[in-house]
């Protein structure tokens, strides 16, 4: 964390930019997340995520995805990130930064100092305790009733009963459920969800 921060200070001041002045230098930001969004993202788990975030990136920070990757500096990025933060949460902010660094740390010039992974990351307090107070499971019980899509209260009532998350829901399959057991395998999940009863 202190080499992070001394790494924007020096940026501040303009002593860390990009060395290598090669293939990159005629490359920026927006280059880097296309070929990043068309190649890289789609072999990864979240790479819908990821593609979905670089498009957006694209839409509502066009200044930004011309910056050239060549002179690209830990300060550009980090004011990037602290107007980013008076918009939106740590969370999302903490997303594209990673997305960023495999963009810029994929770009065609290896020899190319990736100054993303020198940007301090905000601190993200994801902690969700919110409990459904008294009579809401019934109103959203109701809401599911009024819906076309009547998979939805059989899907609420396994997540209220399970904690499933949104994800392992959608992604659960026949093969995995032991209906004489009551048991449900979930093979990509968070540590100790792994069997759910």
């Amino acid at each position: 964390m202190k080499w992070a921060r001394s790494a924007e200070l020096r940026a501040e001041r303009g002593v860390l930019t990009q060395s290598n002045r090669g293939m990159s230098a005629k490359l920026t930001i927006g280059f880097a997340l296309s070929k990043y969004r068309d190649t890289a993202a789609p072999t990864h788990r979240s790479g819908d995520r990821e593609q979905r975030c670089i498009d957006a990136m694209f839409k509502h920070h066009e200044r930004f995805t011309r910056l050239w990757l060549d002179t690209l500096t830990v300060a550009e990025v980090s004011e990037w990130r602290d107007e980013r933060l008076q918009k939106v949460s740590a969370s999302p902010v903490v997303s594209e930064l990673t997305v960023l660094q495999g963009a810029v740390g994929r770009a065609p010039d290896a020899g190319a100092v990736n100054v993303v992974q020198q940007v301090k990351r905000p601190r993200v307090d994801d902690r969700q305790e919110r409990r459904l107070q008294a009579g809401e499971l019934q109103n959203l019980l109701q809401a599911c009733d009024q819906d076309r899509n009547k998979l939805l209260r059989p899907l609420l009532v396994l997540a209220v009963e399970t904690a499933m998350r949104r994800g392992e829901l959608l992604a659960m399959q026949w093969r995995h459920v032991d209906l004489l057991r009551c048991t449900v395998l979930l093979p990509k999940t968070k540590p100790n969800s792994n069997w759910l009863q």
